[in-house]
């Protein structure tokens, strides 16, 4: 039993080193499970202050803004390996972000105002399909070696 754990142990940490796509889940989850709980938070608390679509979209921009500089550095060192001072991956990190981002303010007003979907679940929604932008994005544009 106990060779048995270790070798789905070894196992996760040799996929963890060798497959790229493994490290982006990885950091890229947790940087995008941060970016939920801050867009959470912040909404319930300025939807306390604000009208509805102001809190909504005001928490979204503070928390991508926060979360996309979070994760640049956390995919340089643990994903794909880069120096995270270099000004031309710095700068197409942040373009295919701003495009991933005017795709995120587009459709979270629609799916809230039109769908009539809470702001929550549309954001939850949101935060499962950016991310397959992103890795595509960031593989084949920003971190291409």
């Amino acid at each position: 039993m106990i060779m048995y754990q270790n070798n789905i142990f070894s196992n996760a940490i040799v996929a963890y080193r060798e497959i790229q796509s493994v490290r982006f889940l990885l950091w890229g989850g947790l940087n995008t499970v941060a970016a939920f709980v801050l867009y959470l938070v912040l909404y319930w608390t300025l939807s306390e202050i604000f009208p509805l679509q102001f809190a909504y979209m005001l928490s979204l921009i503070v928390s991508l803004i926060t979360t996309i500089i979070l994760g640049y550095f956390l995919h340089c060192r643990f994903t794909f390996h880069a120096s995270p001072w270099n000004s031309l991956q710095f700068h197409k990190f942040y373009s295919l972000y701003a495009g991933v981002t005017m795709l995120n303010l587009v459709l979270l007003p629609v799916m809230v105002e039109y769908a009539e979907i809470s702001p929550e679940i549309s954001q939850g929604i949101l935060y499962i399909v950016m991310p397959l932008f992103s890795y595509l994005g960031h593989k084949k544009f920003t971190f291409r070696l």
